[in-house]
């Protein structure tokens, strides 16, 4: 039997020794650490400003509800309305760069459960956000030919 008690290393191609990554020489995080650490966080709306106002949907007043980061740009945002049928949710939307990190279903939780928002439209084409409101609970009540009318119970 043959006991081979080296170990051997011979790093990374490409890779300087001592140069970091992902961090600079005082710990903070490279541009690309920030990047790649981001995507191992789940974002939350709680940690971006949020900016109401009134606004006016054609002729119905409505609430605007937005959200901001760091650098003031907008990150997601919906308006509400009241109708006879309850409070309408519209609008709903979240900038490119913040899509993917399941802020939709936040967005859900803050109209549904702080606004009262109970009804929707959303357009027949649109798959992704149809998925997102069925996987949340709202159910179709009407439509017509562009668009699913839901309402959550």
């Amino acid at each position: 039997m043959n006991e081979n008690k080296e170990l051997k290393h011979y790093g990374i191609k490409g890779m300087k020794w001592g140069i970091r990554r992902y961090q600079n020489a005082d710990g903070s995080l490279t541009a690309a650490g920030k990047k790649r650490y981001a995507k191992n966080r789940e974002l939350k709306l709680d940690n971006f400003d949020l900016k109401t106002s009134n606004v006016m949907l054609g002729k119905t007043p409505a609430k605007e509800y937005k959200w901001y980061d760091e650098t003031n740009q907008t990150v997601a945002e919906f308006k509400t309305w009241n109708w006879w049928d309850g409070i309408n949710v519209s609008d709903l939307e979240i900038n490119e760069k913040y899509r993917g990190n399941k802020l939709s279903y936040q967005l859900l939780d803050y109209a549904v459960k702080k606004c009262g928002a109970r009804n929707l439209a959303v357009n027949k084409d649109n798959y992704i956000a149809k998925h997102v409101y069925d996987k949340y609970g709202f159910e179709i009540t009407d439509e017509d030919d562009t668009m699913y009318y839901m309402s959550i119970k």
